[in-house]
């Protein structure tokens, strides 16, 4: 199928009477925006909608996406959202890409299909095709999507959206950093001479600058702009655990008068126990990586405790001094000293953690 006659199928407007949607994970990041569109054309089985995880309210949120997806010839209006679909029940079929537990919007939806590489959570056994590679396998879903699909024919706008979430996820293609693996590798050398961009290091560097570029944002803008969600069994209840990730410094994010005020509402907004904020940044060409640890009760110091007490995961954290006013519930800040440690590596941290600490 040519992609005009595929995008023209497959945009918001077809949404509302749709019945199979592929959708990425929460954060919506460009990985995950992605993976959906390139799925859906992929799989010809029947008519996937690619949805970003998002509410077409928060896109701007995402400045690299807009400007990416019209770079690739898409106009970011025509992406269905969460606005755009209709209720999910059994008899609705749904992908993931760039995730595998499906979240409160897709739970009960039938789970078709699983693609990613985040750490396993067993979820959705029943799916026909379940391809969840390891962290140390992909460094980016686009490239456990385009080596699954790789006998296949690839338009050059797909090929240029998956390239440019691969450039992204793997720092430019870096070795060193942890982030460039295997699937990785054999993935661009499939994708280059089709996505044929000329200079791979500028292209990163405007995509870094505009996702960087948070100036615009509010401290809510900035926790709802990459968020997650986890329930993590605990050896009473469970802790419910949010997960943002900010470009900024933790000390620059906190100089906001109301930031704690934001937090706060924020956390209860979501229903969480505790609300994490994991800061990674770039100065003077050197990366760094913080965390902000805010928990509803004060109880929740225990579970901090235990979370910086651990050295798995590459998880390496020495206190970081913030200044806070007076507040209730508990907060602690950290810096991450083994870079290699994101999100994807906290998940299983915290879960580890919460399995030791009883729920409040």
């Amino acid at each position: 199928m040519t992609w005009d006659k595929f995008w023209a199928t497959r945009q918001a407007s077809n949404a509302s009477k749709a019945t199979h949607f592929v959708v990425g994970n929460e954060a919506a990041d460009l990985d995950s925006v992605a993976c959906a569109i390139a799925y859906a054309y992929f799989d010809s089985q029947h008519e996937w909608i690619p949805v970003i995880q998002a509410c077409r309210s928060d896109l701007r949120l995402r400045r690299e996406n807009v400007a990416y997806l019209e770079r690739c010839g898409l106009d970011i209006d025509t992406v269905c959202c969460l606005d755009d679909i209709p209720d999910m029940h059994r008899d609705m079929h749904v992908v993931l890409v760039d995730h595998n537990r499906a979240t409160k919007t897709f739970e009960h939806a039938t789970i078709d299909a699983i693609l990613d590489h985040h750490v396993d959570e067993h979820a959705h056994p029943e799916a026909r095709i379940r391809l969840v590679c390891e962290p140390d396998e992909a460094g980016s879903c686009a490239s456990v999507l385009a080596t699954y699909f790789y006998t296949s024919y690839v338009p050059v706008p797909v090929a240029r959206l998956l390239y440019g979430a691969m450039l992204l996820d793997t720092l430019c293609w870096d070795e060193k950093a942890g982030k460039f693996h295997s699937k990785d590798r054999a993935a661009q050398q499939f994708l280059a001479p089709i996505a044929a961009w000329d200079d791979d290091v500028a292209l990163y560097h405007d995509l870094l600058r505009l996702r960087n570029d948070t100036s615009h944002l509010s401290v809510s803008d900035h926790l709802r702009r990459d968020y997650k969600h986890i329930a993590c069994p605990a050896p009473k209840g469970a802790w419910s655990i949010g997960m943002a990730s900010v470009t900024l410094p933790l000390n620059e994010i906190v100089q906001a008068p109301t930031f704690l005020d934001e937090v706060s509402t924020f956390a209860r907004q979501q229903t969480v126990h505790v609300l994490m904020i994991l800061a990674g940044y770039e100065r003077d060409g050197t990366w760094h990586r913080e965390l902000f640890f805010f928990g509803c009760d004060p109880s929740t110091k225990a579970l901090a405790d235990t979370l910086a007490s651990l050295r798995t995961h590459h998880v390496d954290l020495s206190t970081l001094s913030l200044a806070l006013p007076e507040h209730d519930g508990y907060a602690a800040a950290w810096t991450q000293h083994d870079l290699r440690a994101t999100r994807k590596q906290f998940v299983p941290a915290m879960r580890q953690a919460c399995e030791h600490v009883p729920c409040p």
